[in-house]
């Protein structure tokens, strides 16, 4: 009867900890270290889309040069 008891407390507190916010199942970190890692995370946001961008005006002037060409013959 004592083993049903424990492990059905087990499975209850396993079950409000599964139901807990996720606020509360994060552990918490230092505000410095939390704000490195959003400029981290924006740093490599803002690079990616300035790699975008630089592509996409590669392609355009590769579109031009066709289109140029195409229009010549």
């Amino acid at each position: 009867m004592k083993h049903v008891l424990m492990l059905s407390l087990l499975s209850f507190s396993a079950a409000v900890l599964a139901q807990a916010p996720v606020e509360e199942r994060v552990v918490p970190q230092k505000p410095q270290a939390q704000s490195q890692l959003k400029a981290d995370f924006a740093r490599k946001e803002r690079q990616k889309a300035a790699d975008r961008a630089h592509q996409a005006e590669q392609d355009l002037k590769e579109a031009q040069r066709a289109l140029a060409a195409a229009e010549k013959q």
